[in-house]
């Protein structure tokens, strides 16, 4: 059984599971950030599992982990239900943060941006100076940019 990690976690469980031939897939959503770069004070959990996990093998799924509170909150949901063994995975992991995946791809320090979310990173005035000049050098028009941004 396979739980992505709303929203990043979605794209990558979409992939593993299909790589992995898990069909059996679920959601958690946990609220940690309230916007890009800006964690809250602690993860709430929204959106549990309502499916018997009890002796069953699982595989958590995010993009990223960071502070690790977000995959410490679902390792928290998920344990209660009493799964046989739980393992983690995510594409990268930050440097500092206090709890590693089980498998992940590799590890940052910087901040990360993935296809999917570049609309709402762009959207983010503080990190957008820098983004924006770097997109510009790569030779995206202010046009293209203006698309991505919806203006």
């Amino acid at each position: 059984v396979m739980v992505a990690i709303a929203r990043g976690g979605w794209v990558v469980g979409r992939i593993l599971s299909d790589l992995l031939g898990i069909r059996e897939v679920y959601a958690v959503t946990v609220k940690f950030y309230r916007d890009v770069a800006k964690p809250g004070d602690k993860p709430t959990l929204l959106q549990e599992l309502s499916v018997d996990l009890a002796s069953r093998q699982i595989l958590v799924v995010d993009d990223i982990v960071d502070t690790g509170e977000t995959l410490k909150e679902t390792l928290r949901h998920i344990l209660d239900k009493k799964p046989r063994e739980l393992k983690t995975a995510a594409l990268y992991v930050k440097s500092w943060s206090p709890i590693k995946p089980d498998f992940y791809v590799r590890e940052y320090s910087s901040w990360v941006v993935f296809p999917y979310e570049i609309r709402e990173t762009l959207k983010n005035a503080s990190l957008t100076q820098g983004l924006l000049s770097e997109l510009k050098k790569a030779g995206l028009t202010e046009e293209i940019l203006r698309d991505i941004l919806g203006q």
